[in-house]
């Protein structure tokens, strides 16, 4: 590990990129939170579920690079229908989300409507 006194260059050249959100993200969703299920599956399915501060169940989803999954194939319709989606900068997801790829997805439900996986 390197540590740095300054970063030579101007202000003005710098750009935040979008893992500098993807970060941010992160720490906003998983401070305080508890994981209660960690699944890292043969066939390149990553699957987290965590309890947050907030009384919420926080699912995060990815495959390995260029792997797909139906997200049917792992949650109700119900469940699809209820969780609140988020992508990996923070950004609210409006549309019906089909698949799972190598870009990670948290899912927010209500812990009174829990979701387990199929």
């Amino acid at each position: 590990m390197t540590f740095y006194k300054q970063v030579r260059g101007d202000l003005t050249n710098f750009k935040v990129r979008e893992a500098f959100y993807a970060y941010a993200n992160i720490i906003k969703l998983l401070s305080g939170a508890k994981c209660v299920q960690a699944i890292n599956a043969d066939n390149g399915i990553h699957h987290f579920i965590f309890t947050t501060k907030s009384h919420k169940q926080l699912h995060i989803i990815w495959t390995r690079d260029r792997g797909c999954i139906e997200a049917s194939s792992l949650y109700t319709e119900m469940q699809l229908e209820r969780g609140h989606f988020i992508d990996a900068i923070g950004q609210v997801i409006q549309d019906k989300v089909l698949s799972f790829s190598e870009r990670p997805i948290f899912i927010e439900f209500e812990q009174s409507r829990a979701a387990e996986i199929k």
